[in-house]
């Protein structure tokens, strides 16, 4: 939006946000989203087959923290919290309920590239990452930063995927300090 709407955006924040992978990125990631490359490479079809079936994971017995397993220390103890369990669950459902198929397509989107130039971003960009993220690596998050006129990226040590959730009151306070 702040690429095809400049006028509108004067602030940013991009919270793990996903970017376009390298092939050595890719056998970093957990488990499941290494899978869901692979089979993003082979098409549609077979990204939807999997996302399906990871679907009945997550709204079953299982749920995120099964899914996630081989996710690093930092994000399992978050996911082992009951406070996060219910809230990822009924998350996760109302985001699911229409199946896997909105899931498939935006996947299918990242992983064939972003739609705009992150050098048309000409708003103040804050870009908050994990340096022990397994879904969105900091190698990528700093490749498309780098893009960015106006970046400041911060890094959570010792993090991972979900460092946000614990940081959440220095996040919005950073924003609204660079909203107009």
């Amino acid at each position: 939006m702040a690429a095809k709407e400049p006028e509108r955006i004067s602030a940013v924040t991009v919270i793990v946000g996903s970017s376009p992978l390298e092939p050595d990125e890719v056998s970093k990631l957990v488990g499941v989203n290494a899978a869901g490359y692979a089979a993003a490479e082979r098409g549609w079809e077979p990204l939807h087959e999997l996302l399906s079936q990871v679907h009945v994971r997550l709204l079953g017995d299982e749920g995120m923290a099964g899914v996630l397993s081989d996710a690093p220390p930092e994000d399992r103890a978050i996911m082992e919290t009951p406070t996060w369990q219910k809230i990822s669950r009924g998350n996760m459902a109302e985001a699911l309920k229409q199946g896997a198929e909105g899931w498939a397509d935006e996947s299918m989107a990242l992983h064939n590239g972003w739609d705009f130039d992150p050098e048309e971003i000409h708003a103040t960009v804050t870009w908050w990452a994990g340096d022990d993220d397994k879904n969105v690596p900091l190698s990528a998050a700093r490749r498309a930063a780098a893009r960015i006129a106006k970046v400041d990226l911060r890094i959570f040590h010792h993090e991972g995927h979900f460092a946000s959730l614990t940081h959440e009151t220095e996040i919005v306070t950073e924003l609204l300090s660079r909203s107009v």
